[in-house]
């Protein structure tokens, strides 16, 4: 796990050579992938493709003898139907295959064609990426939060970061909305910039543009924005916030948090309204940070400093992988 360019390959080559196959994918609690999600993407890929899934609780280590002869029983009770040859990439293929009473057809044992194993493709995707399907790679993909109070150049670096590393941002989108939304004949003429009611329709709006663009991003998406921002503020300006958005805020999993400070000139803009109250905000956003054990870095100076110093922590943090 998880699928990539090798397994197609296998798959593939298998297609080609038999008039039918049974893909048998098996998957414990354990494995650092669910194995219904592994189902998706196999099913995503190969709608038509018998897929047969055994969950299983078993701990073996394929070079154990036991291991062979426990599979090849559990194997055969899953499978509905005689099989004649077994297609593996792996070496313990040729074992299998004997308790299983197959011919073993191996395909790049030797690693030939792709040459990493799924270990390491896993341990470090973006420098396997060119071998992962697309359908996968939101998996993998790195999710970079831009943050911290109003007017600190959040947009202006996420849109920076993007074009450097060749990928896309999502910007926030309360701002779109807002900016609508406060046209409107109740609100003409007033000062209300946000209210309660608005927090939820830019919640989803947020979640749904952000899984969006993880589709299309290359190896990292930059976001202007997240749910624990939204839960920040709601708290600030209202001292509530609906329960499903901070359950998402904790839930949703990002890798980096650049935490901006408010050292930087402010600049007025209709739907900013705290230019005295930077720093207390900053505070209240580094606390959520802390109370929700995220990583972040703290990002200060002038525009320049902060974009240089951002693109050296987001290009040292994605080599790790």
């Amino acid at each position: 796990m998880p699928l990539h360019s090798g397994h197609r390959f296998l798959i593939e080559q298998a297609l080609e050579q038999l008039d039918e196959l049974v893909l048998v994918l098996c998957s414990a609690k354990t494995d650092p992938m669910a194995g219904l999600l592994r189902t998706i993407w196999l099913r995503e890929l190969y709608p038509k493709l018998q897929i047969v899934h055994i969950k299983d609780k078993n701990t073996f280590a394929y070079e154990f003898t036991e291991m062979h002869e426990y599979w090849a029983k559990t194997i055969h009770k899953h499978l509905k139907k005689e099989v004649h040859f077994l297609f593996s990439s792996e070496k313990y293929g040729y074992e299998l295959a004997r308790w299983l009473g197959m011919e073993h057809i191996p395909i790049d044992v030797k690693r030939k064609y792709f040459p990493f194993t799924t270990a390491e493709l896993r341990h470090f995707p973006l420098r396997h990426w060119e071998f992962i399907p697309d359908n996968i790679k939101p998996f993998f993909t790195k999710k970079v939060v831009i943050y911290g109070p109003e007017s600190v150049g959040k947009t202006t670096m996420a849109k920076w970061l993007a074009e450097k590393f060749d990928t896309l941002w999502c910007p926030e989108y309360s701002r779109s909305y807002l900016e609508i939304r406060n046209q409107r004949d109740d609100r003409i003429g007033t000062n209300i910039i946000c209210e309660y009611e608005d927090l939820e329709p830019i919640a989803i709006g947020q979640i749904s543009e952000e899984e969006e663009l993880l589709t299309e991003a290359n190896k990292v998406l930059f976001c202007d924005t997240d749910l624990l921002t939204t839960s920040v503020y709601a708290h600030h300006y209202f001292q509530k916030c609906p329960k499903w958005i901070q359950d998402e805020a904790h839930s949703r999993t990002y890798h980096l948090y650049l935490l901006l400070h408010p050292d930087v000139e402010w600049v007025s803009d209709p739907l900013r309204d705290q230019p005295e109250n930077r720093w207390e905000l900053f505070e209240k956003f580094r606390d959520a940070l802390q109370q929700d054990e995220r990583y972040f870095v703290e990002i200060k100076g002038d525009y320049t400093e902060r974009l240089e110093f951002a693109y050296e922590i987001v290009k040292d943090f994605l080599e790790q992988f």
